[in-house]
């Protein structure tokens, strides 16, 4: 197949969401032709006229130079979209390709920005070719449709263009088959780096028993729904006897650090957006690696833990119990499943005192056998035959 795949910010941030369409399109490209429309440097350079040089931060958009010009945009011109800019210049490259005789069998495009979907909405209409959106999740997903907000409720209507859709979970993709009138749908889990999963062994061995420290760490973002309050308090109490230190890897409002720092100054450090080479470093000096989801991601299932189980540490899961991440935890005997602060100190009380005797709790031996259906090659290759029994007999 030739597919075109397009998005519109200029490079991948860290971000689950572009590390997974980043991913799918490197699989794709293995056995179809891929040709990939994004903006270049050149043309951020002309939407944002900063020196791109100061810009070395993992995740692009949290870095303080873009943040600050991007203030000063939102002050004076509150209604400025100004990713538009950079889906006006990708349309414009693609319509003239298509204009001078390219030819695509269907168009890719993952929900990291509205104006990705709006794009691929319109050349999925003018060109009469099929449009399929990776849409991983969405945020409250699963409120009614009255009580989501404009953008959420925006995506469904843009969303009755696609050919199909792909999700990280069976709920969502129900839910757009409803709201989207859409009838060609699948579940595309997150991956895990073979590369990783490979190391399986050599990971285990760096594990850092010999470490001051008895190190938790949590990636991911913390917000409403999302507190880690329950583990700080029981680390809170145990670290009287035991050096423990929390690490968050990951984006916090301002507001919110400042309450946990206030309340566990001691023992938790906040490391911000981190490259995937020092994320993958983290996992491995870990001691514990903690999960947490609100209630309302309980079908979900993020990345994070195939890549906590690729690098064989125990997984402290603090989610719903009737959640499918907390099924998958406990089933594959990854870790263990908690959520009040009296069992997260019991438990860890357990995993200090092994710790202290360098006995390192680890995922089973097996795990490697057990994740490869989870691999990031495997999820290219789901999203590969979803596009090829749905796009076929449209291609252009």
């Amino acid at each position: 197949m030739r597919i075109l795949a397009l998005r519109t910010h200029w490079f991948p941030d860290n971000t689950p969401g572009s590390r997974r369409f980043e991913s799918i399109l490197k699989g794709l490209s293995q056995s179809n032709e891929v040709e990939l429309y994004a903006p270049t440097k050149n043309d951020m350079e002309n939407v944002f006229p900063f020196n791109f040089k100061e810009v070395s931060v993992p995740n692009f958009y949290f870095n303080p130079t873009y943040q600050k010009y991007v203030g000063v945009i939102r002050r004076f011109l509150p209604k400025l979209d100004y990713f538009a800019s950079f889906g006006q210049i990708v349309e414009r490259k693609i319509n003239k390709a298509i204009d001078t005789g390219e030819k695509f069998d269907c168009i890719i495009t993952t929900y990291q920005t509205m104006s990705s979907v709006k794009v691929a909405a319109r050349l999925a209409k003018k060109y009469k070719i099929p449009w399929f959106c990776d849409v991983r999740d969405l945020p409250n997903q699963f409120l009614p449709l009255g009580q989501l907000n404009s953008e959420t409720r925006y995506l469904y209507r843009l969303l009755k263009s696609a050919k199909g859709v792909t999700s990280v979970n069976q709920a969502l993709c129900d839910r757009m088959a409803i709201e989207s009138s859409i009838e060609n749908s699948a579940v595309v889990y997150n991956g895990v780096p073979l590369d990783l999963l490979n190391s399986y062994t050599e990971n285990i061995a760096k594990h850092a028993s010999g470490s001051e420290f008895f190190d938790i760490v949590y990636a991911g973002s913390l917000y409403a729904g999302r507190k880690l309050d329950p583990l700080l308090d029981a680390v809170k109490k145990l670290s009287k006897d035991n050096k423990i230190r929390v690490v968050v890897l990951g984006g916090i409002k301002n507001i919110e650090k400042t309450r946990y720092l206030n309340k566990y100054n001691q023992i938790i450090e906040f490391k911000g957006l981190v490259s995937l080479d020092e994320l993958t470093s983290y996992y491995k000096q870990a001691s514990v690696l903690v999960n947490l989801l609100p209630e309302s991601h309980k079908d979900a299932i993020p990345s994070k833990i195939f890549e906590y189980a690729a690098t064989g540490r125990s997984i402290l899961n603090l989610s719903p119990v009737d959640s499918f991440v907390s099924q998958f935890i406990d089933t594959n005997e990854f870790g263990k499943t908690l959520f009040h602060k009296d069992d997260c100190e019991k438990w860890l009380l357990e995993e200090i005192t092994n710790w202290k005797s360098n006995l390192i709790t680890t995922a089973p031996s097996n795990t490697v056998e057990k994740l490869m259906p989870f691999t990031r090659e495997f999820q290219a290759k789901s999203f590969e035959l979803f596009l090829k029994d749905n796009s076929l007999d449209e291609g252009q």
